[in-house]
């Protein structure tokens, strides 16, 4: 047993936990910690502009390093941050959340930006019950060990998520010593522990009803992320299945495998949509079958045999109904069935060869510059180090259908909440932890002119800390998803977007900056940002009548322009 300051030991955890670079925003209650990591040689303090930004921030470098953190103050501060712990929820993100709270003898009296739910205060930690796995008010110096362990611990087991802890100031201001000892068990069990269906009767039906199968398809979701992608390999050759990933999953896979069909859905590619509409088996591992992954629930997977593998009970039944339901995590089902076929010959893999070109190709040779040539010339500078982030909008749809990367789950998309913006802050996060093991590797953010202004001020943030993130911005001018779905349903509403000059923009906050209008001058300004290693924004101009087609069924929509 130890004796720690409470503001070294919350450090010393961070790192245990391979977190070496948090960001946040400072405030009064909540310096004692911001102190403690500047002073930490090994850490690396990031000062973003808003809350916001530091909470996405944090869920992109979690989507790298398995885990990431951010600080906040309390009231308005944590407030603001509330929309990235929404998408750390969504999308199974380990992120920890550090907040401090007014002095407990404050409480009820309206002290500076209480958020304790007493008198007309809002209740922040009944908000956070509802989007984190698990929130503690810490009021003591005696529970700042066990409640943060015990929080971590539950952060990163079976589907992981955020947690939340807000520390009295007090605790912080004093820097009371807290006595710092292994905890063995966490006192709180999780709702999702992993079942024990991993027994030779399940598999064997698993096995059995695959052997059946002519037209077989697996589906790989954001939940088979952590799986060995060498077993997923033997177990799709073995059987001759076609490789189908949500848009979450993209990254799993080496994209350019002859048997990854791409991503499904209604931004998906065509011809993973017309093997799933084909298929008589479908393999589903980790993934939630939600409306953009299942074109609205029109992709005919209801008539399919279906053998659903999910570490969260709940999921197996919802949607669809399954013929093999397995309660396990992805990385023992392919480990374990993986070791039973692997003495088969391989089989040929099954794919619709009918729907080989893409929904939007027949078009595209109309126009001179468009997202898909705009891609195509992006596809040229990614290598095994690179990763690509996608922000939410029409560019991301570009993206999942024709962004190439290499399956080293470096495809990064904030799918489930779906918050424009994301991937501009979240981006900077992911640099800081590809930095931390592969200073070489290159971050390309995706994004359009919507999302882009809602965080574009983190340029600076980047900029200030030596950030080389390469942000494309694709930019019609217009909320572009907004804007078709008006036009196509006849709503007079103004989806445009603001004249800015990007490239001053970018400058104003120390970034190199380019705008391009033709697939060469795109090639120049991404040659020069590569080999810069400094941030660049790319200002790539698209036209607004461009828009990617949509699946349902067996049909896709345009939008009426």
């Amino acid at each position: 047993m130890s004796e720690k300051k409470c503001s070294e030991y919350i450090v010393d955890e961070l790192k245990k936990n391979g977190i070496h670079t948090v960001f946040g925003v400072p405030g009064v209650n909540v310096l004692p910690l911001f102190d403690r990591i500047e002073r930490d040689a090994s850490m690396h303090m990031i000062t973003t502009k808003t809350e916001l930004a530091c909470s996405y921030m944090a869920d992109g470098y979690a989507r790298v390093k398995d885990m990431g953190c951010f600080i906040s103050t309390t009231g308005p501060g944590i407030a603001s941050a509330v929309n990235g712990l929404i998408s750390s929820y969504y999308d199974s993100i380990p992120v920890i959340a550090l907040s401090a709270q007014v002095n407990i003898s404050e409480y009820g009296k309206y002290g500076i930006q209480e958020m304790t739910g007493y008198g007309r205060t809002p209740d922040v930690l009944s908000m956070m019950k509802h989007i984190t796995k698990d929130c503690h008010r810490i009021l003591s110096a005696d529970e700042v060990v066990p409640k943060l362990e015990q929080g971590i611990k539950i952060s990163k087991s079976d589907r992981k998520g955020p947690v939340y802890f807000e520390i009295d100031e007090e605790i912080l201001r004093e820097d009371f010593k807290v006595n710092s000892q292994d905890i063995t068990d966490s006192g709180k069990s999780n709702p999702d522990k992993t079942g024990a269906t991993d027994s030779g009767t399940v598999m064997d039906e698993v096995e059995n009803l695959l052997d059946q199968g002519e037209r077989i398809v697996l589906i790989i979701g954001n939940g088979a992320k952590e799986a060995d992608i060498s077993d997923i390999e033997v177990v799709a050759d073995k059987f001759g299945m076609g490789i189908v990933a949500t848009y979450l999953a993209k990254g799993k896979i080496d994209n350019r495998k002859d048997n990854y069909l791409g991503v499904m859905g209604c931004y998906g590619n065509r011809i993973a949509n017309s093997s799933i509409e084909n298929a008589d088996v479908i393999l589903v591992v980790g993934a939630t079958l939600n409306y953009l992954s299942t074109a609205g629930w029109t992709n005919g997977m209801e008539n399919k045999k279906i053998i659903r593998v999910d570490l969260d009970e709940e999921e197996l039944n919802r949607n669809y109904k399954a013929e093999i339901k397995v309660k396990m995590d992805a990385k023992k089902f392919f480990s374990l069935l993986s070791k039973r076929v692997s003495g088969r010959e391989d089989k040929p893999f099954y794919s619709d060869d009918s729907a080989l070109q893409d929904y939007d190709l027949e078009k595209d040779k109309d126009y001179s510059f468009s997202p898909y040539k705009a891609i195509q010339v992006i596809n040229q500078y990614l290598d095994e180090n690179s990763i690509v982030v996608a922000d939410v909008g029409q560019n991301s749809y570009w993206a999942e259908r024709y962004i190439s990367v290499n399956g080293n789950n470096n495809f990064i998309v904030n799918g489930g909440n779906g918050s424009m913006g994301h991937g501009v802050a979240a981006s900077v996060g992911v640099r800081c932890a590809q930095k931390e093991t592969n200073p070489q590797g290159k971050v390309f953010c995706i994004c359009g002119d919507g999302g882009f202004m809602m965080m574009g001020n983190e340029l600076s943030t980047a900029s200030k800390n030596d950030i080389d993130v390469i942000w494309i911005l694709f930019n019609n001018g217009s909320l572009g998803t907004q804007e078709a779905w008006c036009k196509g349903h006849e709503y007079v509403v103004d989806c445009s977007c603001s004249g800015v000059d990007f490239v001053k923009y970018a400058n104003s906050q120390g970034v190199d900056g380019y705008k391009v209008d033709s697939v060469e001058e795109l090639e120049n300004a991404l040659s020069l940002a590569v080999t810069s290693g400094r941030s660049t924004l790319i200002d790539v101009r698209l036209s607004k009548e461009i828009i990617p087609k949509s699946y349902y069924g067996a049909k896709t929509v345009e939008a009426k322009r």
